[in-house]
């Protein structure tokens, strides 16, 4: 598994420790993490270092950002076109392939 200062530099984005951090705490978390839940496990590393960072990595493609309960802004590393499934009851995200779902009913 390549780390996050691979990473980094695979897409022309400067390294930092900061940077590093961001990204190595995303790839730790495995889900859907929040950008409050980036920043509260990197106490380290400010609350404007962690928005920033991460809006960079979505700009790079290495992230996309979904707004997927109302005032949850999470952010996903699978960029690969996919449903998510969010359970009401315990708030997990889960990914779901996008060609496992058939939308059906819009004609007309």
């Amino acid at each position: 598994m390549k780390t996050a200062h691979q990473i980094l530099r695979e897409h022309d984005i400067q390294v930092t420790a900061q940077r590093a951090a961001v990204l190595g705490a995303i790839l730790a978390h495995g889900g859907h993490p929040t950008a409050e839940e980036i920043a509260s496990a990197l106490p380290d590393v400010s609350r404007g270092t962690v928005y920033n960072t991460l809006n960079r990595l979505v700009e790079a493609g290495l992230l996309t950002s979904r707004l997927l309960r109302e005032g949850r802004l999470v952010y996903d590393t699978n960029t690969e076109p996919h449903h998510h499934f969010v359970d009401l009851d315990t708030g997990e995200i889960l990914d779901i392939p996008w060609a496992a779902l058939e939308v059906r009913g819009l004609e007309g």
